[in-house]
């Protein structure tokens, strides 16, 4: 009929959620990581490629350490700035599954203040580090886990309930 609503549940229209077909992780994630965030912050995240390359289509208030590589290139290397770069790359590394150094991974998540991690479960050699360090893990899907800086640091620590989950 001219001039009546098509996309009604009477036309078996059923809502899309997820339009952006981003994978489930990162909305999950986002919904429940960004409402326990108060206006205006902006927590600083170190993830794999599963999420940095799709995280910042959807959700705009977070600092990614490392997002593109061209990017870490563009933005640092090729301005001078190439320890920064390497340190970054260095990051990815870590959550990617890749060699890294115990120490120098520990000192750079302080020094770039990083908030939390998303990690994969099948990278063990990162998430031992990172809880042998005191941060927590929570669930965030049968692959993944998000681990909270510790409570010791010179931040305020946030908790699992911050996520909309329960705490381990």
């Amino acid at each position: 009929l001219s001039g009546k609503w098509m996309f009604t549940a009477e036309n078996y229209f059923v809502k899309s959620v997820n339009a952006e077909k981003l994978p489930e992780e990162v909305i999950s994630f986002g919904d429940s990581y960004l409402d326990g965030l108060q206006a205006g912050t902006y927590p600083v995240l170190l993830c794999p490629d599963e999420f940095s390359t799709t995280l910042r289509q959807k959700y705009l208030n977070v600092a990614l350490i490392y997002s593109r590589e061209q990017y870490v290139l563009d933005l640092f290397k090729y301005r001078g700035r190439e320890a920064e770069a390497s340190e970054r790359i260095a990051l990815h590394d870590f959550v990617s599954g890749g060699d890294f150094d115990e120490a120098s991974v520990s000192a750079l998540l302080d020094k770039y203040e990083v908030d939390d991690v998303i990690i994969g479960k099948g990278n063990a050699a990162a998430c031992a580090l990172l809880e042998k360090n005191q941060w927590t893990g929570t669930d965030l899907s049968d692959a993944f886990t998000v681990y909270l800086r510790p409570a010791s640091s010179t931040r305020p620590a946030r908790k699992s309930s911050d996520f909309g989950q329960p705490a381990p």
